[in-house]
């Protein structure tokens, strides 16, 4: 992506651009055995639209797109057998594979064993395959008591500080997608810190320092792509 400066030759690519959104067209043939079926199952289909944000994949893909199907296009009907289109619209342009689930900290501080490309790294480590940033959600249980909760991520040098009287057996959730702190399933916004940063995992290496060895902390994160 490139922007014109003037009085300089040439342009500038900026180093961080915004992605539009995507728009996919599926062609398909369309039949039924008489008029009815056919005016039934058209009727059926215009029902889905304007739906927002279903997961839309394909056969010979092993991801998916967020979309809204926004268009049935079908010709004039002449015979129970047409050609139609299918338009869908993407407002978030990334494709997602599926979710991947990592223990990246036990309680007891010993190693996990991460699923991921790389099998089997040490404590506190995990890798993101993509090249497109994924937005991570963490999931705490506490095996011990204590008044707060750090997470910080080394590659983007941000963190997440939960300040509460955690006791054994309570869940934190950090959730990345949607920026909510949950505890015990309940939204606690105000346990955050000012200072807290929210953060993305990276493209490759993503590694965590954890604040002290009270629960297990499981790491839930799709990959994108663009």
């Amino acid at each position: 992506v490139t922007r014109d400066t003037s009085g300089m030759h040439g342009v500038v690519e900026l180093s961080d651009p915004t992605l539009p959104s995507r728009e996919i067209t599926v062609k398909f043939l369309f039949s039924a055995k008489t008029n009815e079926k056919f005016r039934k199952r058209i009727d059926e289909l215009k029902n889905l639209v304007y739906r927002p944000q279903k997961p839309l994949r394909f056969t010979d893909e092993d991801y998916f797109y967020r979309a809204t199907l926004t268009e049935l296009e079908v010709p004039e009907e002449e015979k129970n057998t047409l050609v139609c289109n299918l338009h869908f619209l993407c407002s978030d342009p990334f494709k997602y594979g599926e979710e991947k689930r990592s223990v990246i900290k036990t309680a007891d501080g010993s190693d996990s064993t991460i699923v991921t490309l790389f099998a089997g790294q040490a404590d506190g480590f995990e890798y993101n395959p993509s090249t497109v940033e994924a937005q991570p959600i963490f999931e705490v249980e506490f095996q011990d008591s204590t008044d707060e909760f750090t997470i910080e991520h080394k590659e983007s040098n941000r963190h997440l500080t939960v300040v509460y009287d955690f006791e054994e057996g309570d869940k934190l959730t950090l959730n990345a997608t949607n920026r909510r702190v949950q505890i015990n399933g309940e939204t606690r916004m105000q346990t955050l810190t000012l200072s807290s940063e929210w953060f993305n995992l990276v493209g490759g290496d993503n590694t965590f320092d954890i604040t002290d060895d009270a629960a297990n902390i499981t790491l839930r994160y799709r990959m994108r792509w663009m």
